[in-house]
């Protein structure tokens, strides 16, 4: 060989070699940058929700609501990668409310979760609620320590492949955290020692892994809900687990700790806040972690819309539901507003020029014609017995009718020997739909007069018939 070309090689041998010690020092002597579980794995965790779909409009800026968490949550994955999101349970409010419940599922749904344990509060609900979480398309729960008739409540266990690792996640509820369950609940349930469940839970997985061909996970985690004093009790008699991720601890979130010998990560508090746990994998093979950073949901960030919609429903429906207890709506039999004009055209004149009669062209515009989010303040009724609920089959019911206003009655309006007064429009009927959320300068002082019909007295009095 050429004596230059011979050189040329050794150097280009020696320049290589150099390299790949520079960058193992630069990794330093504890890291490995093998293909099985390679790179970091960012896991994202929450815990303790209870209920607060958005926080408060108090002095001082609270943290939280599930819209600007989700808009954290896609800032943080843009930058760490998409990670692991997990929940660590408590998600529905303290006390059962079946219109938060039913909005938190939902609103969870959209915040993409990877596995959630359930906390006490949710089985309070009863097992119906546990199942109608799960149902398809609901949330990924496991828990592999509770039964029922015999049947776990939810998975034991699930897979998770993300970032080039994969990632087992163990759901486990506290034996002393479930007697905070309602006793006849809880006289339906049968909670399994938490060694033996876990134990049997990683068995099962590994079976499930050598059916599929599958390797065994890179990363154990266990997701608990437990309650404090049980904690080292339970940790100190598992085995087999890289990583506890628990309930909240009020005073200690984000930390790190050893308890029972297992490397425990504690959930922040109230939705306030979300953990991002960065893990590598040391030369031995063991994931560790490295880094746990804390970032508050600030009511700066900006709200996510999909989610930011569905708070947006969940105002109008709790509204409704106030003004239905106080016979406010709800009582009369809804029909198209053109039935008005035989009697009232100057003012339904009028209706058909102004933004209530027109504010199905709204979500036309938008296509959002099939989302109830919409339908709510987009057509006359929606959700009621006779309100709307298609174009094919409610036609007449689009837009915001006259009823949706005046809450009258047809039938006995009409039938009225003289006929009765139109009322007044009562200003908290308004809020339903013009809420804090979408019409956050909404003042029925100013506002009402711009909805307020012309006055004019009715042309005539026909027999009314449905």
């Amino acid at each position: 060989m050429n004596p230059r070309r011979r050189a040329l090689l050794l150097l280009t041998a020696f320049g290589l070699l150099l390299s790949g010690i520079l960058l193992t020092s630069c990794m330093g002597p504890d890291w490995s940058g093998s293909a099985s579980g390679s790179g970091e794995l960012t896991l994202y965790l929450t815990g303790t929700t209870d209920g607060n779909l958005e926080p408060c409009n108090c002095p001082g800026q609270p943290r939280g609501g599930l819209s600007r968490r989700s808009t954290l949550l896609n800032t943080l994955r843009q930058a760490s990668g998409r990670g692991v999101l997990l929940d660590a349970g408590d998600v529905t409010p303290i006390v059962s409310d079946p219109i938060i419940d039913s909005y938190m599922v939902r609103s969870y749904g959209l915040l993409g979760y990877d596995a959630i344990v359930p906390g006490d509060q949710e089985f309070d609900r009863g097992l119906s609620f546990l199942a109608s979480m799960q149902q398809p398309g609901g949330l990924p729960l496991v828990a592999c320590d509770v039964t029922a008739g015999g049947r776990p409540v939810a998975p034991p266990w699930r897979r998770i492949e993300r970032q080039g690792w994969s990632v087992l996640v163990v759901g486990l509820l506290g034996p002393q955290t479930m007697m905070l369950s309602e006793p006849d609940i809880r006289a339906q349930l049968e909670v399994i020692d938490p060694a033996k469940a876990v134990a049997a839970a990683l068995a099962d997985a590994a079976q499930a892994d050598r059916a599929a061909g599958r390797r065994a996970p890179d990363l154990i985690v266990l997701l608990a809900h437990m309650d404090p004093q049980e904690r080292e009790p339970v940790l100190s008699t598992i085995h087999g687990v890289d990583l506890a991720l628990i309930s909240t601890e009020m005073s200690r979130p984000g930390q790190v700790e050893q308890i029972g010998g297992v490397p425990t990560v504690y959930a922040p508090p109230a939705g306030r806040q979300i953990a991002a746990i960065t893990l590598k994998r040391r030369r031995d093979g063991r994931p560790q972690v490295v880094d746990v950073q804390l970032h508050p949901v600030e009511q700066t960030l900006p709200r996510e819309r999909k989610l930011w919609e569905l708070y947006q429903a969940y105002t109008f429906d709790e509204r409704q539901r106030t003004l239905t207890l106080v016979d406010k709506v709800g009582k009369i039999d809804l029909v198209e507003s053109e039935r008005c004009a035989a009697c009232h055209r100057t003012q339904y004149d009028w209706w058909l020029k102004h933004p209530h009669g027109h504010a199905w062209q709204t979500i036309v515009r938008e296509q959002r014609t099939g989302d109830p989010n919409c339908m709510r303040c987009h057509t006359t009724g929606f959700g009621f017995k006779t309100g709307f609920v298609s174009i094919e089959r409610t036609p007449g019911l689009q837009n915001v009718g006259c009823q949706d206003c005046h809450q009258i009655d047809l039938t006995t309006h009409v039938a009225a020997k003289p006929p009765k007064n139109v009322p007044r429009v009562d200003p908290s009927l308004c809020l339903g739909c013009h809420t804090i959320a979408n019409s956050p300068d909404f003042d029925p002082d100013v506002y009402l007069p711009k909805a307020t019909c012309p006055p004019g007295a009715p042309t005539t009095q026909p027999a009314y018939h449905r």
